[in-house]
């Protein structure tokens, strides 16, 4: 059983975090919450709609954008033609327009491409939009596959790890990219073993351990919670 009875809510506006030991659980919920997986039995409800089971397409038209433990870039495209695929979810032109060019497929990709550069600077990646994405630094990489996530214009966004790999410094940028994210109005959900990430940006957390949730509650909590101390590190006999 990848999971049970696991249940929780995030408000609008919070960056909520889930985290527990490796195996408990935490991916296999965003891929049933994104589209990946078919949950068997539970629901899950956005905005007071119910969205489970829908195709990872169907998901990121309801607003669900979700980045990747591993970096899923399009490796050969530009940092900005990155940006603008992300886009393709929140446009209308079809294969006549792509034909014909005419005025509203013309207008349609002069929006795609400002809101792509718009989001490349939001990332602080301005400067980098004609650089292959292979050629990036692993920390812009990170903050490129946020940038062509939030260009699906998400009312939640599913961060999986998204300091893994980082350095120091870079996980002290991308601690206040997070902020900024909620800030402009998208909710996050955060999963992460980076505690320092964890306990400093989190609003509440969820933790798992063997597909089950154990604790919920605010950061303070949850870091003296006994049953998550001996989960992560086990108990003496």
């Amino acid at each position: 059983m990848a999971l049970q009875d696991v249940s929780f809510e995030i408000d609008r506006g919070q960056i909520f975090g889930l985290i527990g030991p490796n195996g408990a659980g935490k991916t296999t919920l965003f891929n049933c919450l994104t589209g990946v997986y078919r949950p068997t039995a539970g629901s899950f409800v956005l905005d007071g709609k119910n969205i489970t089971g829908l195709s990872e397409v169907k998901a990121a038209q309801r607003g669900i954008a979700r980045t990747f433990q591993n970096i899923r870039l399009f490796q050969e495209m530009t940092a900005l033609e990155n940006v603008m695929v992300g886009r393709h979810s929140r446009t209308a032109a079809g294969l006549w327009g792509a034909l014909v060019r005419d005025k509203k497929t013309s207008n349609e990709e002069r929006e795609i491409h400002n809101k792509s550069q718009q989001l490349l600077e939001f990332v602080k990646l301005k400067g980098s939009e004609d650089l292959l994405a292979k050629n990036l630094p692993y920390g812009h990489q990170r903050r490129l596959e946020i940038a062509r996530a939030l260009a699906t214009d998400p009312q939640l966004i599913c961060l999986d790890e998204p300091a893994a790999g980082m350095n120091p410094s870079e996980v002290s940028g991308l601690m206040q990219l997070i902020r900024n994210i909620r800030d402009s109005g998208v909710t996050v959900l955060l999963i992460e073993h980076h505690m320092k990430v964890v306990m400093g940006i989190c609003d509440q957390l969820a933790v798992l351990d063997g597909g089950e949730r154990i604790a919920h509650g605010p950061p303070d909590r949850i870091r003296n919670d006994a049953q998550v101390i001996a989960a992560y590190l086990g108990t003496q006999h």
